[in-house]
C-alpha cells in the first residue's frame, strides 16, 4: 500500500482498490464522530459483538452523554518500566 485507505473501506487486489465499505456513509460518519477507539473495551461488556452496529453506536453515545464512561488514558511507558521485560 502506498496510499491511505479510507476508514471502514475494504480493499483488495494488486494494485489495491476499494471493493466496498464495511458500513454505509451515515454509519461511518457516526463511528468517526464517536471516536469509539478512545474508550476502554472492558467497559463495553454489555455490548455483544454480534449486535447491529447501530445498537453499539446508540449505547456508546448514551454512555458518553451520561458521562458513565471515560476515555482511556493509558500510562506512558519509559525505559525503566520496560527494562524487566527486555532482559537488560
Amino acid at each position: 500500500m502506498t496510499k491511505d485507505v479510507p476508514p471502514y473501506a475494504i480493499v483488495g487486489g494488486i494494485p489495491a482498490r476499494i471493493i466496498r465499505y464495511r458500513f454505509n456513509e451515515e454509519i461511518c460518519q457516526k463511528l468517526l464522530k464517536l471516536c469509539w477507539w478512545d474508550y476502554p473495551i472492558w467497559n463495553c461488556t454489555t455490548i455483544s459483538g454480534d449486535e447491529p452496529i447501530e445498537r453499539f453506536i446508540n449505547k456508546l453515545s448514551t454512555w458518553i452523554g451520561q458521562e458513565s464512561i471515560e476515555k482511556h488514558q493509558p500510562d506512558c511507558l519509559n525505559a525503566l518500566m520496560l527494562n524487566p521485560y527486555i532482559g537488560n
